[in-house]
C-alpha cells in the first residue's frame, strides 16, 4: 500500500529530521564541552590563587609566582612586601604611616631638597660633646682632606684644608662693619688686651725737716718714681667656657 511505503518524500524528511537532529546532539555537545573546559579553567584559577594566597590568623599574604615574595597585609595595619629568601621585609608601611625599607636616594623624588633644608651645609663646624668624631665626619684641626672623594666639602673649603678649631674661639667675619676690620675669611688671629692706662693718686705734703720722702733738699719734687703692682692672672685672657671638638660633616 502507497501509504505505507517509503516514498522519496517520506525518505527526505527522514533524513532531513536526523540529520537536524545530529546537529543538536553535536551543539549541545559542544556546549557541554566549552562548559567543562571553562570549569577547567576556573580550577586552574582556583588552583593558582589558592597556591598564592594564604590567610593565616593574623595576616593575608599574597605571593610571587617563584614564593621569593609575598605582599603582606597584618592586623596590625602593617603592609608590604616580604622576602622570602631574607626573612625580611623589603619595604612596608605601618598604620601610622611611616615606611620602612632600603630606596637608593636618587630614586626618592626631593629627598636631597629635604636633607638640605633640614640638616646644616657641609663645611658647617658643629661642636661634638665627645673625643672622636662620629662617622662621616671630620675634626676641625687643620688636616688636609681629598677635594675629589669630598667636592661638597671641598666647596667650603677650596684649598683643601680644614680649620684648626682646637683650643679656639669663633668669631664673626667683620665683612665692612668696622669692629674686627681688615679680616680676612677663616684668618687666625692672636690674643690682646684693649690699649688703656691706670692711673695712681699720690698726694704731696709739706716739707718736715731737713728733707722730704721725694728727694733732699727744700724742693717738693725731684726725679720719677714708676709704681708697679704684683703680677696676677694666667698665661692669657679668656671668658668661661665650655671644652667640645668642633666638627664637620664629610659629604
Amino acid at each position: 500500500m502507497e501509504s505505507q511505503a517509503a516514498t522519496p518524500k517520506a525518505v527526505h524528511d527522514t533524513f532531513e529530521y536526523v540529520r537536524f537532529t545530529d546537529q543538536k546532539a553535536q551543539s549541545a555537545f559542544d556546549h557541554a564541552s566549552n562548559a567543562h573546559n571553562r570549569i577547567t579553567d576556573v580550577d586552574n584559577v582556583l588552583s593558582n590563587v589558592t597556591d598564592r594566597l594564604r590567610t593565616p590568623d593574623f595576616e593575608s599574604e599574597l605571593f610571587s609566582a617563584d614564593k621569593r615574595y609575598l605582599f603582606v597585609v597584618r592586623n596590625d595595619g602593617v603592609a608590604g612586601v616580604y622576602n622570602t629568601y631574607k626573612n625580611d621585609f623589603s619595604w612596608f608601611f605601618n598604620s601610622d604611616g611611616w615606611c620602612g625599607g632600603f630606596i637608593e636616594a636618587p630614586r626618592v623624588g626631593g629627598l636631597d631638597q629635604f636633607v638640605r633644608d633640614r640638616t646644616p651645609p657641609v663645611g658647617v663646624p658643629l661642636p661634638w660633646p665627645q673625643v672622636y668624631p662620629p662617622a662621616g665626619y671630620f675634626e676641625c684641626n687643620g688636616s688636609t682632606f681629598n677635594r675629589d672623594h669630598f667636592p661638597k666639602l671641598a666647596a667650603a673649603y677650596p684649598h683643601g684644608f680644614l680649620p684648626d678649631l682646637r683650643g679656639e674661639f669663633i668669631r664673626g667675619w667683620d665683612n665692612g662693619k668696622g669692629v674686627d676690620a681688615n679680616r680676612g675669611m677663616l684668618s687666625w688671629q692672636n690674643c690682646m688686651i684693649e690699649s688703656h692706662n691706670h692711673s695712681t693718686p699720690i698726694r704731696l705734703v709739706g716739707e718736715q725737716g731737713g728733707g722730704n720722702p721725694w728727694g733732699s733738699g727744700g724742693d717738693r719734687y725731684e726725679g720719677d718714681y714708676t709704681f708697679n703692682t704684683t703680677h696676677t692672672g694666667g698665661h692669657e685672657t679668656r671668658p668661661r667656657n665650655v671644652a667640645f671638638m668642633y666638627i664637620v660633616k664629610a659629604e
